[in-house]
Order: C-alpha cells, then sequence, then structure tokens
C-alpha cells in the first residue's frame, strides 16, 4: 500500500492503492511463518523488506493494463490464467490420493482378512472418486479453452457474442474442480479406513493438502454465486468476469 511522505495512506476513490513490487530474493529476510496444516512443501512464507529503493520498472498495479500483449494476460481472462494452474494442483492432489489407495489396496490390509482392493465398499470408492476427478477435469479443461476461444473471436471484431458467459463458465469450473477434488480425496481417505491416518501413507498428506488448498480464494464460495448469476442471465459488472 502506498503512502504520502508523512505516511498518510494514498487513496482511489476511498480504498488504499497499492502496487506489488519487485525485489532481489537477497534484499528480503524471510519469517518463518507457514506453519501449516496441509500444503507445507510450497513454503510460502512472509518476507520483510526494509530501506529498498525499487525502481517503477519493477512494479505493477493489476489495477493497470498489463504490459505483455497476447490472451493469457487480457483483462478477461487474466484470472483464469492464474487460477487454472491452482485448480490443477487441486486436481492433482486428487489423482495422488487414488494412486495412494491403488499402492495401499495392493500393500496392505485392515484387520479384515480381505485386502483393500477386493473390498466391494473401497472398490465403490474408488470408481466414484475417478468420476468426480474425471469430469471435473473435462469441465476444467473445455470451459477453459471456450473462454480463450470467445474472447479470442470477441476482440477479433467479427460479431462474436460477448465472451462474458463463457468466461463465467470458466470461472466456475475452477471453483467446481477445487471442491470436487477436496469430496474425491475425501471419499478415498475414508475408504482406506484406519490405514489413511499414518504418516508414512501418502493418502494422510493429501487428505492434508487439499484441505489447505481448498482455502485458496479460487475455491471461495462466492464464485458459485457470480456464476450463478450468468446462468441465470444476469449481466456480470464485477472485475474479471
Amino acid at each position: 500500500k502506498l503512502h504520502d511522505s508523512d505516511g498518510t495512506p494514498i487513496l482511489s476513490g476511498g480504498a488504499p492503492v497499492a502496487r506489488t513490487l519487485m525485489v532481489p530474493r537477497r534484499e528480503a529476510t524471510r519469517i518463518d511463518t507457514w506453519d501449516t496444516a496441509g500444503m507445507r512443501g510450497t513454503g510460502s512464507h512472509d518476507f520483510e523488506v526494509r530501506n529498498v529503493f525499487v525502481p517503477n520498472e519493477r512494479t505493477l498495479s493489476a489495477a493497470e493494463p498489463p504490459k505483455a500483449t497476447g490472451l493469457t494476460y487480457h483483462p478477461r481472462l487474466a484470472r483464469i490464467s492464474g487460477w487454472t494452474p491452482t485448480a490443477s494442483v487441486a486436481m492433482g492432489i486428487a489423482a495422488g490420493a487414488l494412486d495412494a489407495l491403488t499402492d495401499l489396496g495392493i500393500r496392505q490390509t485392515t484387520m479384515s482378512t480381505t485386502s483393500l482392493r477386493d473390498r466391494a465398499d473401497v472398490q465403490a470408492a474408488a470408481g466414484r472418486a475417478a468420476a468426480i476427478l474425471g469430469g471435473a477435469r473435462s469441465f476444467l479443461i473445455h470451459s477453459v479453452q471456450n473462454a480463450f476461444d470467445a474472447v479470442q473471436a470477441h476482440e477479433a471484431g467479427t460479431g462474436a457474442p460477448e465472451p462474458g458467459p463463457a468466461v463465467a463458465q470458466a470461472r466456475l469450473s475452477i471453483t467446481h474442480g477445487m471442491h470436487e477434488a477436496v469430496r474425491c480425496v475425501d471419499i478415498l481417505f475414508h475408504a482406506a479406513g484406519t490405514l489413511s491416518v499414518y504418516k508414512r501413507n501418502i493418502i494422510e498428506r493429501c487428505f492434508r493438502d487439499i484441505h489447505v488448498a481448498r482455502q485458496h480464494a479460487a475455491a471461495m464460495p462466492v464464485h458459485f454465486q457470480t456464476a450463478g448469476k450468468s446462468v441465470l442471465g444476469i449481466e456480470l459488472n464485477e472485475p474479471g468476469w
């Protein structure tokens, strides 16, 4: 957030003006704050920078037009470009949980004399999880591609329809995909019974990681509401939609 020389916050439209500053890593001091239930491997610690001059060319603001060209940086697609990988990470965790259950089914058994892979309830859970993950992934890939195509066609000035509904569908597929990834992992975690609670089994980590990943802004439930407005034919005025 920007301040005047006397420390007064600079405002625009009543809100503080903020810019992102790019500084060399050597100029920052890491603060070890990333002590989390899951996603620990990202190392997303806080950091502190003191008395470092940052030239204007190493600053940016989301409120300004992007300097780079191309569809990836188009204002209507920027959030999709940034959050599709976020949804992909969540789905990757879910895929990892499915692999982990497969490994558990082959190598280990519960108190039952029947191995996990041979139990009807575990087979059904694996089938449901695979269907959930496959459906969410297909929706994401299709919707994101459709949004890029719609924006590109509209920008070409060929009379193509306004891309808002396609953008809303892509945004919806991102949030939906993250929630479905959680559902997938939960099914698999519980299917493995007590084997899931041991840290030596990867599915335990998948469970922790997916529930932390779900806390990302891309998965906020409000995105369902905004996309729902588009589905109901309500014109969206929110930025990034």
